[in-house]
């Protein structure tokens, strides 16, 4: 069995291996012609290296006519010289988390679109978004054969999954992609443990066909009634996901191979394969080193198109429209024909209605032609990578082969982004080497403006741009406007700000997007000092001149804090006191928020503390209940401090005023009588905070020289009392003294002196 290849991650290739030549298996061979080869030429004998052919998605592999691609055959007994038989292949994610990932999967009803995250990061569409997609006029039968062997177990698929997957959500995507042309039917035949003698992980290897033929026959299916059949088994490859007979518009395919993928995407590509459906490519082209949308030095990237299912993405995506046409999905009135210079075609978004034009064919040469289509997310189109959505562009030219047959090539008509976003954006044009210019001078979600020029001037460098800039707190935030492209499009800017007076200059370099705008932040300048801010836009000609320069001064901006509670002078009466408010970045600031702390202090020590950390870049809500049932009675100040990644800080209090936190003890002074030989009655009123006891009264009697004559203490009852204080044995004189009386509830005191006179 093969090993995957080093450092390329897993493609939509299937790498048969060294085993199948050693099985020495029929197989057969395309090579283009004017004509149809005939049976005898199509057949041949595998003797030498099988990784020889339909091995593995080269992602920079030149294709060249007469090139030739390996088939793998049906059995014996099903094949026909008529219906050659040929080996292509669905994706295979990292199979090493497959078990994770090949949880029984049934999908729910139409609209949804559950999914699942392969080992490889992407997810993978388990249904169709498509509730009422139109009705078919024809159907394809499939049956479903699900096996197993001794050492390739049965998986967690169910019968049932398969028939969502492989029949019904199948169905709905065949019936919207070819716009109720062709659906899909049929059966699903029980799971069955075939003899595992011979078996290799190969996919249509004849002995695995042949034995999947049997087991549904003795389950009392007959194949032969099918149009095709639908072979699952557990995942037994780290390298392909499924493969297929690649068959003609005439002599469609009849097997197809699911190893252990049950995901839809992978069931559409390869019934697509049985239709005559190749691969779907990219053509990545360079021009002195530097990614460019096409030129002279090209490679077809097999499988590279990430926007159509017939290509390595793990998506339910539509077929491109040369890929429609081929199959005869688009009618007259959905292809613009263009041979010469023509004006504001008006593209419909290919998954939709029927109605409008899908796909502008722009003939360029006697051998290439190119694809114009609107993709927006709709239908099977709604979980479309964003950089596929919009108007792209595809390329079919006789001389450039890739796979079995003439490759169909998307080109990256935003190279800079390195095929995350391939799209021709709005208000931008491209020129072809042969001069035609196509232009979108309008995009919407519903329809795209396109004009196409033939003759038109060679491209040449951008105009130049304009900017604004916002200051900041040691930056400037500059947004580019995106000059016209003339004829090519812009793909990236250069922005400097150059200060007044001398000093660094700061430069930053950023890609362009699809957008009419771009904004970036220029970092490291000085508050205070103003700046000269431009820009420059590039494209594959060069570089625009420098635009009009506009000044900006950075500016130390700290974050807005807003307090709505608690209300300025608030009374806390109990446990806790609810703080809440936002904060902010301040208009203009690149920072981000970090954190808030709340701090609740009195005079007498007594404080409450609340913290919390983030990473806000925009307006943040904040609310906590601060426990403060360590304060004392009395006022307090709040203060809540926000800081920002520039390290400013801004800071808001507010006044609030403690209650019930502390006992209380009232007394009258009038009320104290006695002398220095008896002693002397207090009488007072002690009341403990709430949910407290009282635990302790202690007296002190000083007098005029500061010095103590007599002290006590007691454990007052609460309510009110009176303590006799007896000056028995304590040598007091008559008098003017201070009695300090402090009462405490074991959490918080209070102190009260009164004036006593004793005779």
């Amino acid at each position: 069995m093969p090993g995957r290849p080093a450092g390329r991650r897993p493609s939509w290739s299937a790498a048969l291996g060294a085993a199948a030549a050693t099985a020495a298996l029929a197989v057969a061979w395309t090579t283009p012609a004017p004509s149809a080869p005939s049976a005898l030429d199509r057949t041949a004998t595998v003797a030498a290296d099988a990784a020889a052919g339909d091995a593995g998605g080269s992602s920079g592999a030149t294709h060249t006519p007469g090139a030739t691609a390996r088939a793998v055959p049906a059995p014996a007994t099903a094949r026909t010289a008529a219906a050659p038989a040929h080996g292509v292949a669905a994706p295979a994610p990292a199979r090493a988390a497959r078990a994770a990932t090949t949880a029984t999967v049934d999908p729910s009803a139409p609209g949804t679109t559950p999914a699942v995250v392969g080992p490889d990061g992407f997810e993978y569409d388990t249904s169709v978004p498509v509730a009422n997609p139109p009705k078919a006029r024809k159907h394809v039968r499939v049956l479903i054969v699900p096996v197993y062997w001794s050492w390739n177990p049965r998986d967690s698929a169910t019968t049932s999954t398969l028939r969502s997957l492989g029949v019904t959500q199948l169905d709905r995507y065949y019936r919207e992609v070819s716009r109720g042309r062709v659906g899909i039917s049929g059966s699903v035949a029980p799971w069955t443990k075939i003899s595992a003698t011979g078996l290799a992980c190969e996919g249509l290897e004849s002995r695995l066909v042949s034995r999947a033929l049997a087991a549904a026959k003795k389950k009392g299916y007959k194949p032969s009634a099918y149009d095709r059949v639908e072979i699952y088994h557990p995942s037994c490859s780290s390298y392909w996901a499924g493969m297929a007979q690649l068959g003609t518009s005439s002599s469609p395919g009849r097997y197809l191979v699911i190893d252990g993928t049950p995901y839809l995407s992978v069931f559409a590509h390869e019934m697509g394969h049985t239709l005559g459906l190749d691969h779907a490519n990219a053509y990545r082209c360079k021009a002195s080193g530097v990614r460019v949308t096409l030129a002279a030095s090209c490679s077809a990237a097999e499988y590279g198109d990430g926007f159509d299912d017939m290509g390595d993405i793990p998506s339910s995506g539509s077929f491109a429209t040369p890929h429609l046409a081929q199959l005869h999905w688009l009618t007259s009135t959905q292809t613009k024909v263009v041979t010469r210079s023509v004006s504001n075609v008006r593209l419909t978004p290919l998954v939709g209605p029927s109605a409008g034009v899908k796909t502008i064919r722009v003939k360029a040469s006697r051998t290439r032609t190119y694809w114009v289509e609107l993709r927006q997310h709709a239908g099977v189109d709604s979980k479309l990578s964003p950089g596929g959505v919009g108007v792209e562009v595809r390329m079919t030219d006789s001389r450039v082969r890739a796979g079995t047959r003439g490759a169909t090539l998307l080109l990256d008509l935003q190279p800079q982004n390195a095929w995350s976003s391939v799209t021709l954006p709005a208000a931008s044009a491209w020129t072809s080497p042969e001069g035609v210019r196509i232009t979108v001078s309008r995009l919407t979600s519903a329809t795209a403006t396109v004009s196409v020029r033939y003759h038109a001037p060679k491209p040449t460098r951008p105009s130049r741009p304009a900017v604004t800039a916002t200051p900041g707190d040691t930056t400037a935030r500059v947004t580019v406007a995106r000059p016209a492209g003339n004829g090519s499009v812009v793909q990236s800017y250069t922005v400097r700000a150059v200060p007044a007076g001398g000093g660094t200059t700061v430069t930053k370099k950023v890609d362009a997007a699809a957008a009419a705008s771009r904004s970036v932040a220029l970092t490291g300048l000085r508050n205070g000092t103003a700046y000269a801010v431009s820009a420059t836009a590039r494209n594959e000609k060069g570089s625009s001149s420098w635009s009009a320069a506009v000044t900006v001064t950075p500016l130390a901006l700290p974050p807005v804090v807003t307090l709505t509670s608690p209300a300025a002078g608030a009374t806390v009466a109990g446990a806790t006191l609810a703080v809440a408010g936002t904060v902010a970045p301040r208009a203009g600031s690149t920072a981000t928020l970090t954190s808030i702390d709340l701090d609740v202090s009195q005079p007498s020590g007594g404080e409450a503390y609340w913290s919390t950390s983030g990473w806000w870049t925009a307006t943040h809500a904040f609310g906590t209940s601060l426990d403060v049932s360590s304060l004392l009675d009395g006022p307090a100040t709040l203060t809540v401090t926000a800081t920002d990644s520039n390290n400013r800080t801004t800071r808001v209090t507010r006044t609030v005023t403690v209650r019930g936190h502390s006992p209380t003890l009232a007394i009258d002074p009038s009320t104290i009588t006695g002398t220095a030989a008896d002693g002397f009655d207090i009488a007072y009123t002690a009341t403990p905070a709430t949910g407290r006891s009282l635990t302790s009264m202690e007296a002190t009697l000083t007098g005029s020289d500061g010095f103590s004559v007599w002290s006590d203490w007691w454990l007052p009852g609460g309510g009110t009392e009176t303590f006799h204080a007896d000056l028995g044995g304590w040598f007091v004189e008559p008098g003017s003294y201070t009695l300090e009386l402090v009462l405490s509830d074991g959490w918080a005191t209070v102190t009260v002196d009164v004036p006593v006179t004793l005779t």
